[in-house]
């Protein structure tokens, strides 16, 4: 909405306007909403963000002002974009590090299933693998944002106060999904698994709970913490989600190149069709509880407790995973289809704001 001054320019109110400038970056930290009166410097009173202003000092035309926004959202998105391509490269480079002593040592992957007793580099290399995605992350947002990148980004674990029914979604949703696989594979004329839920025992409870900890924290600081919170300020988070999903799959499929590996391509297919699909309802978790990425993580932790929990039958090791994948698709649809594309939430988004870290 604009309106004239006395030096015959505009003065714009109700607008999002730039704060918080970098000039090593050459961007801006965040937008927030209110009166943009300007001189060359910007002059801004603002009264507490996205109040509007008492006073606005001077003018700013319509094409200066324009020409400011566009310039350094630009120079924004390609920053952002720029520090996505840089975390990828290296959550690899990290990856191939750790899986390295593999081929170096000869250490046949079956030998770390079996319980042998392996070279402890190789077995610190595979633990350590499963981090590469969220330590790439702060890696990067070191670099790029060395004073409060870091601590923006971890502090988004630390939000906790969204409905209850995010949570009971989250951790429930996966068994009900994994149970469903299992009688759609009877339904299909399969056999019914002897037990449906099975707790762990005493000696693979501590190798549960390891894969637990590794899914949340290891990856979701990087896949939606850093990734897609960057990407979906330029592409939207549809986009952003498929091409999180695309390297997730991908990140995931290296048990098939080391010693001892293999992996069927239906098994391929369905960890992409399945991680894609997850990429999407993460996403759209993310930023329907504004940002919450406990609530991810305990998405994440959801499925691996259900993998873990509900069996499956002893002529399903192949039906199965692409059923569970197929299940995560026509979720994943369904949110596509309740929701807008650009954010994959059902509300308009009240504010644009810079990507947490």
């Amino acid at each position: 909405v604009g309106g004239s001054s006395p030096s015959g320019g505009t003065i714009y109110t109700d607008l999002y306007y730039p704060v918080g400038y970098n000039r090593r970056r050459g961007s801006f930290g965040q937008f927030r909403r209110g009166c943009l009166g300007a001189s060359e410097s910007f002059r801004l009173r603002v009264n507490g963000a996205g109040a509007r202003p008492t006073r606005c000092h001077g003018a700013y035309s319509s094409s200066a002002m324009a020409a400011a926004l566009e310039g350094d959202e630009r120079r924004g998105r390609g920053a952002n974009l720029g520090s996505v391509g840089t975390w990828v490269i290296l959550t690899f480079a990290l990856l191939g590090m750790c899986i390295l002593p593999l081929f170096v040592l000869h250490v046949d992957l079956n030998n770390l299933k079996s319980g042998t007793s392996p070279p402890v580099l190789a077995i610190v290399g595979v633990l350590l693998s499963a981090y590469t995605p969220s330590l790439a992350a702060i890696m990067v947002t070191a670099v790029w944002k060395p004073r409060l990148g870091v601590r923006r980004l971890l502090a988004q674990m630390l939000r906790w106060r969204v409905h209850p029914g995010w949570y009971v979604l989250v951790l429930a949703g996966p068994i009900v999904l994994f149970l469903l696989a299992d009688a759609l594979h009877i339904a299909r004329g399969g056999a019914a698994p002897h037990d449906w839920v099975l707790l762990p025992d005493s000696g693979s409870l501590s190798f549960v709970f390891g894969g637990l900890i590794a899914g949340a924290l290891g990856e979701e600081f990087g896949w939606r913490g850093f990734g897609q919170s960057r990407l979906q300020l330029r592409y939207g988070a549809l986009v952003a989600a498929i091409f999180i999903g695309i390297v997730w799959s991908t990140w995931h499929l290296w048990p098939a190149i080391v010693p001892g590996g293999h992996m069927a391509w239906s098994d391929v297919v369905a960890t992409y069709v399945r991680l894609i699909s997850t990429a999407v309802i993460y996403a759209w978790i993310y930023n329907s509880t504004n940002n919450t990425l406990l609530v991810v993580m305990l998405a994440h932790i959801g499925h691996n407790i259900a993998s873990a929990l509900v069996q499956i039958p002893t002529d399903g090791s192949q039906d199965i995973p692409l059923i569970v994948a197929l299940l995560y698709l026509t979720a994943a649809i369904v949110v596509v289809l309740l929701t807008r594309s650009r954010t994959l939430t059902r509300t308009k988004p009240e504010a644009a704001t810079s990507a947490p870290g």
